[in-house]
């Protein structure tokens, strides 16, 4: 499928080998089971703020016009809202930041931008939370992107509060 300079190309979990698409080792984990409080990935989770539960659904690459091939694993909130995380690792910072640069210069509207900090504080890259045009007659989505070193890493939904309930249990 090709909409918008992005090339799509998906494939059902049984038919997706994991030596197809590199892949942050949590996303892997979570192949089977549902994203929620009560799994086993879980354990290491933060509770959620919400009774919504994020169950892992398609995977593939995307290929942007550029050259850039993003893996995504796409989820679906257990109150319908639907979630794709795309992410890219690199052996070096250059290409994850020129992801976020060029998805910056794609959104409709930049609604934040700021520096990404890890859980102890320390800046590790940049951040972002954007609106995103869609192919017509589809409306824009919301998105949160950053970098962190090497990677970058991109939460599209149709609803913001889903997409920071889920960056903030998104572990990689």
């Amino acid at each position: 499928m090709r909409t918008n300079g992005i090339t799509l190309v998906a494939c059902t979990l049984v038919a997706l080998g994991s030596t197809m698409i590199r892949q942050p080792a949590t996303i892997a984990g979570l192949q089977s089971a549902p994203f929620t409080s009560g799994s086993a990935q879980a354990a290491k989770e933060p509770k959620q703020t919400a009774d919504v539960v994020f169950k892992p659904g398609v995977r593939g690459e995307i290929s942007f016009d550029n050259g850039i091939r993003l893996g995504f694993t796409d989820y679906t909130a257990s109150d319908g809202v639907w979630l794709r995380v795309l992410y890219l690792t690199e052996d070096g910072q250059a290409q994850a930041v020129t992801a976020f640069h060029q998805r910056l210069a794609h959104a409709a509207n930049v609604i934040s931008r700021s520096e990404k900090k890890d859980v102890k504080g320390r800046v590790v890259g940049e951040r972002a939370e954007v609106l995103a045009p869609a192919a017509p007659p589809d409306p824009p989505f919301h998105a949160v992107i950053w970098t962190d070193g090497p990677t970058f890493h991109e939460i599209e939904s149709s609803s913001l509060q889903h997409a920071l309930q889920f960056e903030r249990l998104y572990r990689y």
